[in-house]
């Protein structure tokens, strides 16, 4: 997952056949009712891990497609949370020796906070984006890992423990990073990946959706 690391053929998710993978699942707050709550409440976060991965689901993908830093860079601040705390998650010894479902962080940005989805320098500004999650999430230093709210103390998630805590689609092995664009960005992206082998978007498994929820072979979307 270094610099070199050979080009990933972008490729699209397994359908999902939402019929016969319904999960038995409702968003109660750590109390056990319903309510509102902070995306960085890292007790309501552990709850939330606990249940869903008792239904055998490894991997949760936060929403930054409003533009990294939006909102005050909340929705940010709250990604690295659940990221730190999914690293101390799995650190624990039921799943660190494979006695319990892990849980792992996958990443979503999107287009439209760049530019025209049509303008050339937009997919310049993508590859920026891209890299500035690489940067945080699979290259942080153990400062900036230990900077993370709530990732403090003895059993803080080091830069390498919150790499691990990424999810990496089970084909290519690579950091599955979800794209929300317009579907005219789609094969330009695809295009530019394959034209420039050193492009940050070569590092991660790249996968789209457009806001067509459940759409054949792309991410939903919410």
């Amino acid at each position: 997952m270094r610099d070199g690391s050979a080009p990933t053929r972008v490729s699209p998710c397994p359908p999902l056949d939402v019929v016969s993978r319904h999960l038995d699942f409702s968003p109660l707050l750590s109390t056990g009712e319903f309510g509102t709550y902070d995306s960085a409440d890292l007790v309501q976060a552990r709850f939330m891990f606990d249940r869903l991965t008792a239904l055998g689901v490894t991997f949760v993908i936060p929403d930054n497609t409003n533009g990294l830093g939006c909102d005050f860079g909340n929705t940010l601040a709250a990604t690295k949370a659940l990221a730190a705390l999914a690293a101390r998650y799995n650190a624990e010894p039921v799943r660190a020796t494979g006695g319990a479902t892990k849980m792992h962080v996958a990443q979503m940005v999107g287009v439209n906070p760049l530019g025209s989805p049509t303008d050339p320098a937009t997919l310049g500004k993508m590859d920026a984006q891209l890299l500035d999650v690489w940067n945080m999430f699979y290259n942080s230093t153990d400062a900036d890992a230990y900077a993370i709210d709530g990732n403090s103390g003895p059993a803080a998630a080091s830069g390498a423990a919150l790499a691990g805590a990424g999810y990496r689609h089970p084909v290519s092995g690579k950091p599955l990073v979800v794209l929300y664009v317009e579907p005219s960005f789609e094969p330009r992206y695809t295009a530019w990946l394959k034209a420039n082998p050193a492009s940050i978007g070569n590092r991660f498994h790249i996968g789209f959706s457009d806001g067509n929820n459940w759409r054949a072979g792309l991410y939903g979307w919410m």
